[in-house]
This record gives structure tokens, C-alpha cells and sequence, in this order.
């Protein structure tokens, strides 16, 4: 990317570090691709679909986020990063508990940066973890999922 548009690496930079993180996600996106080709994940949402209310909880950007749910017909709604909120970590998990109003949740997701929501979570799920990844949330007591 940066080699045919090298002025976008200083737009990157500008952006994350004057005008902040969750501008940066803003203008760059960016939901893992882990997540979306993962037909295990993606199956496993479609079986639940009727009995659950399915959130995106995501850090991209709001307009990421938005069209997503629009092209996979598996999410109800979505919560997301905006220009002045950064839905990630603790972030993310106060959104998620306002949202289910003290409800047991399931969280999936593929990153470190969301233990706050998995360590809440009465249900746990997580796409092509590393093995210190998964020994360190089977540890947590809860039942584990693998997509």
C-alpha cells in the first residue's frame, strides 16, 4: 500500500499520533479478516442467530462496522469505534455490559486487546489462536470455543 501511495505513511502517522487512536481507525478501518472469511465462525453464528441477539463489537470505525453488518446478514447491530471513542478494551466491555443490562454474554474475538470482554464474558470464543493464547484462556474456567 505505502509503496505506490508513499504519502499515505505520513497520513498514518499524522493521524494516529496528532490526532489520535481512534481517528486513525476512523480513517483506516479495518476489522480482521480472521473473523470475516472464518466460515467455523461464521456457520456457528447463523446457528444462534435465532435464539441470540448477535452484536458486532468492534474497534474499526464506525463506517467499517456499518457496512459489515450490512453485507453479513448475521449481526443484529454493532458498536464501534468513532472519531472521539476508542471501542476497545475496558471501552468496549462498559458498551457490551450497557447493552446486555447485566445479561450473561458470549465474546468471541481474536486478540489479546480484549481480555477485559472475555474475562466478563459468561461464554468464550476465540479465531485461530495461538497455543499460549488458548492455554491462557482455558485457564480461565469457561467454557472455550474455536473457531
Amino acid at each position: 500500500m505505502f509503496k505506490r501511495r508513499p504519502w499515505l505513511a505520513i497520513k498514518v502517522a499524522f493521524n494516529y499520533f496528532v490526532l489520535g487512536e481512534s481517528w486513525s481507525k476512523f480513517t483506516l478501518g479495518g476489522i480482521s479478516r480472521f473473523l470475516l472469511e472464518n466460515s467455523a465462525l461464521l456457520s456457528y453464528l447463523g446457528s444462534v442467530k435465532e435464539n441470540a441477539h448477535i452484536i458486532l463489537a468492534t474497534g474499526a470505525s464506525f463506517k467499517v462496522a456499518r457496512r459489515v453488518v450490512k453485507n453479513y446478514k448475521v449481526f443484529d447491530s454493532f458498536i464501534a469505534s468513532t472519531k472521539t471513542f476508542n471501542c476497545v478494551g475496558q471501552n468496549k466491555l462498559d458498551k457490551i455490559k450497557s447493552l446486555v443490562g447485566g445479561e450473561p454474554f458470549m465474546y468471541i474475538a481474536n486478540h489479546w486487546h480484549d481480555w477485559p470482554v472475555w474475562s466478563q464474558a459468561n461464554k468464550i470464543g476465540v479465531v485461530e489462536p495461538s497455543k499460549v493464547m488458548l492455554n491462557f484462556l482455558n485457564k480461565s474456567g469457561k467454557q472455550v470455543l474455536i473457531f
